[in-house]
């Protein structure tokens, strides 16, 4: 499937390179679940999928594009019976973070393929294997140089997959919003940031830029290093979770939670100090 898009990538308008990549994990979706038969998940998937190539090719309005993630985050509640409102916010806030992150080449893949991995060695679920395959795939044709592009077919699904998959594998144990924090950190905190700073300046928080926390990060360090310090952080939540939370038995929550706040405080003093430079 990956060389049949590369191989017809000229169809696909896109001002600079094709934005095809995500559509790439219709092939993990769709194998994993020949045996579970999972059909709300393969609808709900392939419309997130849909919606951000649609996206990709039209270039929607942001009004017209959160109209459609909040359908399918209803769609999703009526057909996985998740009626919780606050989860639900979390979906359509972690989809759209999701989306946001897709800003510099190998970022959102690469953190995903941690994110998953993690996932998959705490919750042991086996499909995540066919997403690290393909992930894999996406990694080497988008990173470093970006001959290609994920585009919003992959950033929406990835969001929402991430979402579905710490909802669907949770015991309870922990809420949901705290497995968040620890596998989605990057995209909760910049979209956050991006908002509230949008928001300061009296700007449409829905209108993209190119003022969030990576892209002043790589306009110092790179591309490369940018990466290298965005999963760096990652990959120590992880850490920290498998070694305290479950060799302790979550008796250094707090702790642990004081660690993560202090990484989200770095990365915006980071990305403000980079401003702060690139101005004098």
């Amino acid at each position: 499937m990956a060389f049949f898009l590369i191989k017809y990538a000229h169809i696909f308008p896109a001002k600079e390179k094709p934005q095809i990549l995500g559509l790439l994990l219709l092939f993990p979706i769709i194998f994993s679940q020949i045996y579970e038969l999972n059909f709300p998940l393969l609808i709900i998937s392939i419309a997130f999928i849909l919606l951000g190539f649609i996206d990709d090719l039209l270039k929607l309005r942001p009004l017209v594009k959160l109209i459609g993630e909040i359908f399918l985050t209803v769609l999703f509640a009526i057909l996985f019976k998740f009626y919780l409102i606050i989860p639900l916010f979390l979906l359509l806030f972690v989809v759209n973070g999701y989306n946001l992150t897709d800003g510099i080449n190998g970022l959102l893949s690469i953190f995903s393929f941690i994110s998953f991995l993690g996932i998959f060695i705490i919750f042991h679920d086996l499909n995540i294997i066919f997403f690290l395959s393909t992930l894999l795939i996406i990694i080497y044709l988008n990173f470093p140089k970006g001959k290609y592009y994920m585009g919003d077919s992959g950033s929406l699904f990835l969001g929402f997959y991430t979402f579905y998959l710490i909802s669907n594998n949770n015991s309870g144990t922990l809420p949901i919003v705290f497995y968040l924090i620890i596998f989605s950190y990057y995209p909760l905190i910049d979209t956050s940031y991006a908002f509230l700073r949008r928001m300061l300046k009296k700007k449409n928080p829905f209108k993209g830029d190119r003022d969030h926390i990576h892209h002043r990060l790589q306009r110092r360090f790179g591309n490369i290093n940018t990466n290298l310090l965005i999963e760096a952080f990652l990959i120590a939540n992880i850490v920290i979770f498998v070694t305290l939370f479950q060799k302790y038995n979550l008796t250094n929550l707090e702790i642990s939670i004081i660690m993560i706040i202090l990484e989200f405080l770095g990365l915006i003093y980071a990305g403000q100090n980079t401003r702060v430079q690139n101005n004098r």
